[in-house]
């Protein structure tokens, strides 16, 4: 007969070791990440009520651990994780043992710091970022009424790093406006967009100082809503058209690019105008010497509102999804997502490796690296995988 042996101490160790990690349970698989906030997976085969996963965040110095408390397959990313980056890994525990980890994800975040608040930006006309020097951002934004005031549209400067604006208001109107910066004369360009106002065009130092000078135009401007400016001229999108001209003043050139659907912002590039076109969702190309044919460069975006270009790229605001998008400005390409779940941006402008969005839904400026794969959490971060 087999002679029984007692169960020594590490016998008991090495059953119990087997017992707690013997990967009894399947793995649960495709961790992944879900509507910019949640991470999600799929439950593993052997699943039941009694199922709950873990999850580990490992970074350089602020590892993280999370549960959950019922069979759910999502949960939030936590909110408390102060590193840059993280390797998230997956198990699932049920009666005591644990699965093996499902893959692993990379997730990234730029934190709050990033914001630049701006008051009120949605409640008059579409908030622009008009220029960028240095710490310096240009930019309108609404002051609501107050008292015996009314609401007023104003160009203020902002400082990136402090997230601040200035109280000096270097233009104002009574109502939405549109405005440029000639970074190179250091001049500010505003016209007022009130349907029962003149629509003429002011021409104001940046400095402060001097006041500001109307320009003396041929005709006043229809439905002006959005200006750009180059070394010599003015550049102004109508209801379907863009006018030119002369930055100090004179004969308005109308039609000076035309069938354009609804076009709400505009870049001089070189010899080339782009021009986004809300209306049918496209950005074209057009020659800023005139009488030539707008030309698309890329279709079928949701609500292009504005157009930044950076080298051989294009970079688009579309406020119908949410979504800054990148696309090459020579065409035929397609356009990427840069930064995605915005709250109605209205603006973009590059600055160095980052941009920065206008975003009228939360009256905020959001600062995000050029590369693609980014989103805005919560309003407050700006996360990557």
């Amino acid at each position: 007969m087999k002679e029984i042996q007692p169960m020594t101490d590490s016998n008991v160790a090495s059953e119990l070791r087997i017992f707690l990690e013997g990967e009894k349970i399947n793995p649960p698989k495709d961790l992944h990440l879900q509507n910019g906030e949640t991470l999600a997976w799929t439950a593993p085969d052997d699943t039941s009520e009694l199922t709950r996963y873990q999850l580990t965040y490992m970074s350089a110095t602020n590892p993280h651990t999370q549960a959950t408390d019922t069979d759910r397959t999502s949960i939030s990313i936590p909110t408390s994780l102060n590193e840059t980056a993280y390797s998230v890994s997956l198990r699932a525990t049920k009666n005591g043992n644990y699965s093996a980890a499902a893959n692993t994800l990379s997730i990234q975040f730029s934190r709050s710091a990033e914001l630049i608040t701006t008051a009120t930006l949605q409640d008059i006309g579409l908030p622009r970022i008009l220029a960028i020097n240095g710490d310096d951002i240009y930019l309108t934004k609404n002051v609501p009424p107050t008292g015996n005031h009314t609401s007023y549209t104003a160009v203020v400067k902002g400082s990136k790093t402090k997230g601040k604006i200035s109280s000096e208001e270097l233009g104002v109107t009574t109502g939405p406006l549109v405005a440029a910066v000639d970074m190179v004369q250091q001049t500010l360009y505003v016209c007022n967009c009130s349907i029962d106002t003149a629509q003429w065009i002011v021409k104001i130092p940046l400095s402060g100082s001097g006041g500001g000078t109307d320009l003396q135009l041929s005709h006043r401007l229809d439905n002006p809503n959005s200006l750009a400016v180059d070394l010599d001229s003015l550049y102004v999108t109508g209801w379907d058209e863009v006018k030119k001209i002369p930055k100090n003043g004179g004969q308005v050139t109308d039609a000076f690019v035309t069938n354009l659907s609804r076009p709400l912002g505009m870049a001089v590039d070189g010899n080339d105008l782009y021009i986004a076109c809300s209306g049918n969702g496209t950005v074209v190309k057009a020659p800023k010497a005139g009488g030539g044919q707008a030309t698309p460069v890329i279709t079928n975006l949701a609500t292009p509102t504005s157009v930044a270009v950076d080298g051989n790229d294009l970079y688009i605001a579309c406020s119908g999804n949410g979504t800054v998008v990148k696309a090459p400005k020579a065409g035929g390409g397609q356009a990427t997502p840069v930064i995605t779940n915005l709250a109605t941006p209205t603006s973009v402008a590059v600055d160095g490796n980052d941009l920065y969005i206008a975003c009228s839904g939360i009256g905020k400026v959001v600062k995000a690296p050029k590369k693609p794969g980014w989103f805005l959490q919560g309003n407050s971060q700006v996360r990557s995988t």
